[in-house]
C-alpha cells in the first residue's frame, strides 16, 4: 500500500470537509455523530482528529466552506444592487430549481 504524501493531504482534507458539510446540512449538526462523520468522510476517527481537534472545529470549517462556496456567490450575484440585478438573480434561481 502506498503511503500518503503531504500533497495528498490537502485534497483529502477538502473532500472530507465537503462531505461533512453536506452531512451537517442533511441531518443537522446535532444529529450528525462522529461515527457518522467517519462513515461519510471515509476517514478514520484518528484522521478526522488529525485534521480537526474536535467536532466544533470541523463545524466551524464547514460553516466557512458553506459561506465561501454557497453564500458568497449568491451575495456576489446581487451586486451591484439594482432591480435588474435582483431580477436576474431570481430568474437564475428559478431556472436552477
Amino acid at each position: 500500500m502506498m503511503q500518503s504524501t503531504d500533497r495528498d493531504e490537502v485534497p483529502r482534507r477538502e473532500a472530507a470537509l465537503q462531505k461533512a458539510m453536506l452531512a451537517f446540512w442533511r441531518d443537522s449538526v446535532a444529529a450528525t455523530s462522529y461515527p457518522e462523520l467517519v462513515d461519510v468522510t471515509g476517514l478514520s476517527r484518528k484522521a478526522l482528529y488529525g485534521y480537526w481537534q474536535d467536532k466544533d472545529a470541523l463545524v466551524l470549517d464547514a460553516l466557512t466552506l458553506y459561506d465561501t462556496s454557497v453564500l458568497a456567490p449568491m451575495r456576489d450575484a446581487l451586486l451591484p444592487p439594482s432591480v435588474q440585478t435582483l431580477r436576474a438573480f431570481w430568474e437564475g434561481f428559478e431556472n436552477a430549481i
